[in-house]
């Protein structure tokens, strides 16, 4: 089983964040319909 992380532990009180993953920056956003879009 794959571990879950709920978008509320992960996102808090904000409406995105900045994943870094490899070096990279990504930023992880949740629209006003509450759908979650991943950008570089």
């Amino acid at each position: 089983m794959r571990k879950a992380i709920s978008s509320s532990t992960l996102l808090g009180k904000e409406k995105s964040i900045v994943i870094v993953h490899d070096g990279q920056r990504y930023l992880l956003s949740m629209t006003k319909f509450r759908k979650l879009i991943l950008t570089k």
